[in-house]
């Protein structure tokens, strides 16, 4: 390796390693946001979707003061506009609510789209809810970006492949882009489940963390290692008026008398 390619490399060490670093622990900090939460504190901001990533908010047509908030990691429910909230109990993980909407003309129902999960829908303004049979797997990597229902009662599914619509008896419809296969976003899929960890499954979040913990170790050991060759080799180039001086020794100086009687003694 030429001395311009180890310069080269160390700069970049130096420089984005800490960039490298930022990432990693911030993505072993969002696996475990539970956890984070605790050992910062519970605040009163734990019981609302304010201070939990809030993405979408609707409210009761039948009453203003019913609200439901969607965040990223949770679903929240409010009957007094807004003042107080509780988290709503639901069959499967809050995880990135996108879409909350009431149904036209039926004031007690309301649908649920969680993007990486699927759609549920509550017969009680919310209070229960029961899964919405699709006929694509967000799991699988059909991740939904939206919903809506129509006066007719038809509900709408938004994907990033394209457009499902059921109808009022339970049919479903795609509609698609003209000349998109959806090949390409299903490779964008893969790739965003490789990245955040959710490819491999139950294994996704030990995975996700061991490599981002090899990676702090990786840039912090890297910066130990440079703070010594560093440390060194300015102690290396410390100013010789600090070093101590010894005198070298002349070789025309008459020998001390214990160096003359050592020499007599060798040759008599």
């Amino acid at each position: 390796m030429t001395p311009l390619m180890l310069k080269l490399h160390r700069w970049l060490g130096l420089v984005f390693g800490g960039l490298v670093l930022i990432a990693a622990i911030t993505a072993v900090a969002l696996n475990h946001q539970d956890q984070v939460r605790r050992w910062a504190g519970e605040t009163t901001m734990g019981h609302s979707p304010f201070g939990r990533g809030p993405r979408v908010l609707a409210v009761d047509p039948g009453n203003p003061l019913a609200q439901l908030a969607g965040t990223d990691d949770g679903l929240f429910r409010s009957e007094d506009g807004g003042l107080t909230w509780e988290e709503a109990v639901l069959p499967w993980p809050a995880e990135h609510v996108v879409a909350i909407q009431f149904t036209p003309g039926k004031p007690d129902e309301v649908h649920l789209a969680l993007a990486g999960i699927g759609v549920l829908r509550s017969l009680d303004r919310g209070e229960t809810w029961e899964d919405v049979a699709l006929p694509f797997q967000p799991v699988e990597g059909v991740r939904i970006c939206g919903l809506a229902i129509d006066r007719a009662g038809q509900l709408v599914v938004l994907t990033r492949q394209g457009i499902w619509m059921r109808n009022t008896v339970g049919s479903w419809t795609e509609r698609r882009a003209p000349g998109k296969s959806g090949v390409d976003s299903a490779a964008v899929q893969v790739a965003y489940q490789l990245h955040d960890g959710r490819f491999w499954g139950a294994w996704g979040v030990p995975l996700t963390d061991g490599v981002s913990i090899a990676l702090i170790v990786l840039v912090a050991t890297g910066y130990g290692l440079y703070s010594v060759r560093l440390w060194r080799r300015r102690g290396a180039r410390q100013p010789r008026s600090l070093r101590p001086l010894v005198p070298a020794p002349d070789p025309h100086a008459p020998a001390s008398l214990p160096g003359v009687a050592a020499a007599a003694a060798q040759h008599p």
